[in-house]
């Protein structure tokens, strides 16, 4: 088993450190106290920080360990995300936690809720329906018997979005020569 290793936050030096491990120390007041964290609506834990300018912010604590010991900033635009591996919300230690793509955190999710990587099940035609946003467009890329089919023919796709000119037939088709 690992050590626990306690780091300061950002933004946050000398008043909060949080561990590889999840856990939340305050040093105000010259006293260390365990912070605790609640379980927010969406399943994660958050917790309340309080700076020197006495302005209190909610943040997630897997927000806060990624910033601390993964190197994530922030931006505010959700190009990147922190993505539990093992996909318990609650489970903040750093090796469970990973940066990707927006796009590779609906990808994870859409395979693990359908069973398949871009891919559902169309009940009325009896087939695999395989579709990819981009920019904004929704392209349909196929109907298919087989879901690995229908998985290749998205992962395709996915691999090449830069192909995409704001023509949806035009890209269905130079995928479908690939």
């Amino acid at each position: 088993m690992k050590n626990e290793i306690f780091k300061d936050v950002p933004n946050y030096e000398g008043i909060y450190q949080v561990s590889n491990f999840g856990n939340v120390k305050s040093f105000k007041w010259g006293k260390e106290k365990q912070k605790k964290s609640t379980v927010n609506s969406n399943g994660y834990l958050n917790i309340c920080l309080t700076d020197n300018e006495k302005k209190q912010r909610t943040i997630k604590v897997h927000v806060l360990v990624a910033m601390t010991f993964l190197n994530y900033k922030p931006n505010g635009k959700q190009d990147f995300v922190i993505d539990h591996k093992n996909e318990i919300k609650t489970d903040n230690r750093v090796e469970n936690l990973q940066i990707i793509s927006q796009r590779e955190n609906i990808q994870k999710h859409h395979k693990n809720k359908n069973g398949g990587l871009g891919c559902v099940f169309h009940p009325q035609t009896k087939k695999w329906r395989s579709r990819i946003h981009i920019n904004g467009f929704n392209i349909h890329l196929g109907l298919f018997e087989e879901k690995k089919t229908c998985e290749k023919i998205f992962i395709k796709a996915s691999k090449n979005i830069h192909l995409f000119n704001g023509d949806k037939k035009e890209f269905k088709n130079k995928i479908n020569k690939l």
